[in-house]
């Protein structure tokens, strides 16, 4: 199923494609599940165990901690908002191929903007400790300044390297689900549902799992030499 929009601005029409929808419809259910989570917190007694949708959320956000700690360091803990962040969106935008509809990190444009913000997360971090031009000096020149060219093509590489990582994979398993279900027919709601455990459900996981581990070891790479000069 694809939802999809059109409009005309002036004599030009322009066409909403189904996954900028999809990722509106995953943004505006994940803000209001944190909406109605963060006042069930506030209004929860401390004395009692949280329930439901803000035993969830702590628990999330538990987990988080932990795993950034244990990866980045305590001393890296404030990114855990981030990458929690990134955690859920990744998380139930990928998941939207159970529901028939199309993820929206098939479209390459959401995961390189994904992977760009991402970068520049990184880099703001860094630059807090080492200043805009000393941020530009380690990323571009580091130890062997004559190393530049190399180092540019590196740095390039690593946006182009997150989302096109996430979007190959997602988009290969869309693809791949679409011609079973037009190539089986009638046969395809006894088969096909193992295959989106595989491609929905485990893949994309998997690649939730890569993208946020990427983030953080290189977040933690820069920021650890930031801390050291």
């Amino acid at each position: 199923m694809e939802i999809s929009a059109e409009f005309h601005l002036g004599s030009t029409l322009y066409e909403i494609h189904p996954q900028v929808i999809n990722g509106w419809i995953v943004s505006l259910v994940l803000w209001v599940l944190l909406f109605l989570g963060s006042r069930q917190l506030k209004n929860a007694d401390p004395r009692e165990t949280p329930k439901g949708l803000a035993l969830f959320l702590e628990s999330f956000v538990t987990i988080v901690d932990h795993f950034v700690k244990d990866t980045m360091g305590e001393r890296d803990l404030g990114f855990a908002p981030f990458i929690g962040s990134l955690v859920l969106f990744l998380s139930v935008a990928n998941l939207l191929g159970l529901l028939g509809l199309e993820p929206p990190t098939t479209d390459v444009n959401v995961t390189f903007a994904l992977a760009v913000f991402t970068i520049g997360m990184m880099c703001y971090t860094a630059s807090k400790v080492l200043g805009g031009l000393g941020t530009l000096k380690e990323l571009f020149f580091g130890e062997f300044p004559w190393l530049f060219p190399l180092e540019v093509i590196s740095q390039l590489a690593r946006p182009v390297s997150l989302a096109f990582r996430l979007f190959g994979a997602l988009l290969s398993g869309t693809i791949l689900l679409k011609l079973l279900y037009g190539a089986l027919g009638w046969f395809s709601p006894v088969i096909l549902p193992f295959l989106h455990i595989y491609f929905d459900l485990f893949e994309g996981m998997v690649q939730v799992l890569i993208f946020i581990m990427l983030a953080m070891i290189w977040t933690s790479m820069l920021v650890e030499v930031s801390h050291e000069k």
